[in-house]
């Protein structure tokens, strides 16, 4: 009896662990991170339409948009990252940093990221730019400590910023004809979604082994310590035909 107690003990403290392991991996946190922006969404009158975790294949390319809201007013275009700490990075930076109790961690820039999907949903729309606002959108509890060009904000903010946007460029029928379109072209097979996330993590670590190895993710040439005003960086010895950087 006392060995089935402890078996069964053990099994507990197992399963304990391994959920407080998956609730902390970056993607069960980025899902969350969505859920808390979806609800917000969610609040918006109903003339903004709301697509969340849209899948799209674009030209051959499969590409995840957290959320995008279209309105008469344009379409924004949203990117949801779950940090917390002290958020710092520039606009070309090829990697943001966290600090959190006193350690720094690497995260994709998510302008870049978001001008990737910006670009996608004009290919597969065939509308001008000017039609799209690119939002990044980092929850509440992370300190955002930079200036950027680029509109990087809180969550509690996300609103404000949407609602700023009051000058009528799309018809009610265009607003329509778009969320149609995007509604048609949402893939919605879990199967292909997941090749999908297996390709983008192989593309990333492909990527991580080639800065290691310094080699330019970019374009394949050589990586070079530099010095910049905030310290050293791997810049491309190609530059400034390739601006590819990472902060040291």
């Amino acid at each position: 009896m006392e060995l089935l107690f402890f078996c069964l003990f053990v099994c507990v403290v197992v399963w304990v662990a391994v959920s407080s392991l998956f609730e902390k991996s970056p993607r069960r946190k980025g899902k969350k991170g969505e859920s808390v922006i979806s609800q917000l969404l969610f609040a918006l009158p109903k003339d903004y339409l709301v697509f969340n975790d849209l899948y799209l294949d674009v030209d051959g390319r499969s590409v995840q948009i957290d959320h995008v809201v279209v309105s008469v007013y344009g379409i924004f275009v949203i990117e949801t990252k779950n940090y917390s700490g002290w958020i710092f990075g520039a606009d070309s930076s090829e990697y943001w940093t966290q600090c959190l109790y006193g350690n720094k961690y690497k995260l994709r820039n998510p302008l870049k990221q978001n001008f990737s999907h910006l670009l996608a949903l004009r290919t597969l729309l065939n509308i001008p730019g000017k039609l799209f606002f690119p939002i990044v959108v980092f929850l509440n509890k992370a300190e955002l400590k930079f200036q950027t060009r680029g509109c990087v904000i809180n969550s509690r903010d996300l609103h404000n910023v949407i609602f700023e946007k009051r000058e009528k460029l799309l018809t009610e029928a265009m607003v329509s004809d778009i969320a149609f379109r995007l509604d048609e072209a949402d893939i919605k097979d879990e199967e292909v979604r997941h090749t999908h996330a297996s390709k983008i993590r192989k593309i990333l670590e492909e990527k991580r082994q080639s800065i290691q190895n310094g080699i330019c993710p970019k374009c394949g040439r050589s990586l070079l310590i530099r010095k910049g005003a905030y310290g050293e960086f791997l810049g491309c010895e190609n530059y400034p035909r390739c601006k590819f950087k990472m902060n040291l």
